[in-house]
């Protein structure tokens, strides 16, 4: 069982200063599922086991679509790659990209104990 838990801080240049942050992994039933959590907002990142699209949402709004990340068909052979589609400015680009790095990091680290038959 892989979980992740990060504490992030980013650079608010209008207020001038760092806002603090958290992102988080837990285990749901057939689904993996990050919660990030960044200047009040809680949001979610979650995706069906098997699938290659994931979806982050408010959690306040759940049926909102924040950004969604697709996993390329290639890198079920190849290296990950994905296309990152970020549909609002609501909350700065970097909190997207960190959570595509999560994201991409435990992929990897499945893997790789799937091919080592862990």
């Amino acid at each position: 069982m892989i979980v992740y838990d990060a504490e992030i801080q980013i650079y608010d240049m209008v207020f001038n200063q760092w806002i603090p942050g958290r992102i988080s992994q837990t285990f749901p039933a057939y689904r993996f599922r990050y919660n990030i959590q960044y200047a009040n907002r809680r949001l979610i990142m979650e995706y069906k086991a098997f699938s290659l699209t994931t979806e982050i949402r408010d959690e306040q709004q759940l049926n909102y679509v924040l950004a969604r990340i697709r996993q390329r068909l290639s890198s079920m052979l190849w290296s990950n790659k994905y296309d990152l589609e970020v549909y609002t400015n609501e909350l700065p680009d970097i909190i997207y990209v960190l959570a595509l790095a999560v994201y991409d990091y435990n992929n990897t680290e499945r893997k790789r104990l799937s091919q080592n038959g862990k």
